[in-house]
């Protein structure tokens, strides 16, 4: 019997699917490099959730920006969706409970739903989160990474908020 092929070619098929809707989740090109950044990762998903009684689905693509020589790094999440991400944003920004933690930068009012985290969102239905990470060298030559208290002080967020600025309450 000749599953096997079969499955191994299946396989190949979806999973290399999968890989293409992963790297081109976004119909968007991004800068490969943004100040000392460079863009050294982009992944892609769909993802649907149930918040508060309403499904929500989302494409959420994440940029990984590495600063050269340092071992700083820079996520950018960029999620949309066709449906309404009131609820979304309700939950993931806002906190869905109590007044959200606001800042100011670059003119901008943003919001920090975690310490290492800013957001916003745009008049175009997408949600922005940008992660603040260091990066620390392990003795066996791996990497692990912690979270910084994110400031927006690099070119990576001012470019985004520039390009994608936040809506306008």
């Amino acid at each position: 019997m000749k599953v096997f092929p079969l499955a191994v070619l299946l396989l190949v098929i979806l999973g290399g699917s999968y890989w293409a809707w992963a790297r081109l989740a976004s119909s968007e090109t991004f800068p490969e490099q943004l100040g000392e950044y460079t863009l050294s990762e982009q992944t892609g998903r769909k993802d649907c959730s149930s918040l508060n009684g309403k499904e929500i689905c989302t494409n959420q693509h994440s940029l990984w920006y590495r600063a050269d020589g340092q071992l700083r790094l820079v996520q950018v999440i960029d999620v949309s969706s066709d449906s309404d991400l009131a609820a979304f944003r309700e939950a993931v920004i806002l906190g869905g409970d109590g007044e959200p933690t606001k800042i100011e930068l670059d003119s901008f009012t943003l919001y920090k739903p975690e310490q290492h985290e800013i957001a916003w969102w745009t008049s175009d239905n997408r949600i922005f989160v940008v992660q603040e990470y260091a990066v620390m060298n392990q003795p066996d030559g791996s990497e692990i990474s912690r979270f910084l208290v994110a400031d927006g002080a690099n070119s990576v967020t001012k470019w985004f908020l520039e390009n994608f600025p936040p809506q306008q309450d």
